[in-house]
């Protein structure tokens, strides 16, 4: 719009643009929803960590894993 309106009187690029919107107040605040992944505030058991220090010397003596978490209507 910016390009259409100014011609070749006013170039800027889009991050310069939208740091001059953003310091005039302009710009909307975007909420961004996070997973609340950790719930330290429990009763349930708390297991050691019994890898910290365990220095593996061949292959597959380790294996991790990741739970990754999906948004539900739930």
């Amino acid at each position: 719009m910016c390009k259409a309106y100014f011609k070749e009187l006013f170039t800027i690029g889009r991050d310069a643009f939208y740091l001059i919107l953003r310091q005039s107040g302009l710009m909307l605040q975007l909420r961004r929803r996070r997973c609340r992944t950790t719930q330290s505030g429990h009763d349930k058991p708390v297991y050691p960590n019994l890898i910290r220090g365990f220095q593996p010397v061949a292959i597959n003596q380790l294996r991790v894993c990741d739970i990754t978490y999906i948004w539900t209507l739930e």
